[in-house]
């Protein structure tokens, strides 16, 4: 389900706890994945943790799909740092929104205008700080996040991550 053009963020936030937003529940999704993150073929971490220890997940990363792109990186500094600052947000921010341009100058393949893809390119991203929901969340909306939070995660190491945050 999409939001229309013109959705206030406290309109937004009364369709997210409810999980009528763009790609479902966010609830929904992350603890469907949550259940298999011991699964070989499924890697799990947290976005917090790769913005605090980016090396270290792009290592994780690395490990999980060849051990031996892994043993390259930890040999090669030069490579190590240039794939972090390649796949940092701000540099995938900038390649969406330059991809999206280049959809087309009237009408893009997608059938928005371009100035509508340009837009969708830079919300999609925002800030991609971590904490930054705090910022536009009124307290009452943060009690309600908390309790719905806590109710849906509680006895998952996802909650005692989120619990912090909270604080």
């Amino acid at each position: 389900m999409g939001l229309l053009p013109g959705t206030t963020f406290d309109e937004f936030f009364e369709e997210f706890l409810v999980g009528h937003v763009p790609f479902g529940s966010y609830f929904d999704n992350v603890l469907s994945w949550y259940a298999r993150r011991n699964d070989p073929n499924v890697l799990f971490f947290y976005y917090e943790t790769l913005k605090e220890r980016p090396v270290t997940v792009t290592l994780d990363i690395a490990e999980f799909l060849d051990a031996r792109i892994a043993e390259r990186l930890r040999g090669d500094e030069a490579l190590l740092r240039y794939i972090v600052d390649k796949t940092s947000f701000g540099s995938l921010k900038a390649s969406a929104i330059s991809a999206i341009s280049e959809l087309g100058t009237e009408k893009g393949k997608a059938g928005l205008e371009k100035d509508r893809l340009d837009n969708l390119a830079r919300n999609f991203f925002r800030k991609g700080e971590v904490g930054d929901w705090k910022r536009h969340l009124k307290p009452e909306q943060e009690q309600r996040l908390r309790r719905l939070c806590e109710e849906r995660l509680k006895g998952t190491g996802m909650w005692r991550t989120w619990k912090k945050w909270f604080q």
